[in-house]
């Protein structure tokens, strides 16, 4: 091999690691350290079998582990059996915002599966996905659909009454 060829292939060399070096920074310059932190802990709620009728709620909690300002786009499902929304549509770092969602049973006979869609706009775009299922029961009815005692105070008897069918 002559010494030009043995020249040309270590600047081939040299600048296929410089391309390689070159994609790594900026690879980590655009990635969020905080972005290997969980943003929720949990994604799914099973509420099982329930009576036609019943709305179903539940609290999701989205954690901001960045270090800086977290912003919700959107919220959005996928069924209007189910809704859902957030507290607040910025999150400061280190801070967390409630998903609140709710699922009609009214709306529906049977078992269904519901996805809701959060998607984050800052400092990374990500969709994060929850996942909410429930059995809606005809054979199984509340009248009223819920229980409710309302305000009492403390020593005081509360009563209230419920026909199950």
């Amino acid at each position: 091999m002559s010494r030009t060829s043995s020249s040309l292939a270590m600047v081939v060399i040299g600048l296929i690691g410089l391309v390689g070096y070159a994609s790594a920074q900026i690879a980590a310059s655009t990635t969020p350290v905080a972005a290997t932190k969980p943003i929720v802990s949990a994604t799914h709620k099973d509420f099982g079998s329930v009576p036609r009728g019943v709305v179903c709620l539940h609290q999701f909690t989205i954690h901001n582990p960045f270090d800086s300002l977290m912003k919700i786009a959107s919220v959005r499902t996928s069924c209007v059996c189910a809704s859902a929304s957030v507290d607040k549509r910025e999150i400061p770092p280190g801070d967390s915002a409630t998903l609140a969602v709710s699922v009609d049973t009214g709306k529906y006979v049977g078992q269904r599966v519901f996805t809701v869609f959060v998607l984050l706009e800052q400092p990374i775009v990500q969709e994060l996905q929850f996942v909410v299922q429930a059995e809606s029961r005809e054979d199984i009815t509340l009248s009223p659909n819920q229980l409710a005692i309302g305000r009492i105070s403390r020593g005081q008897p509360a009563e209230s009454s419920i026909t199950i069918t």
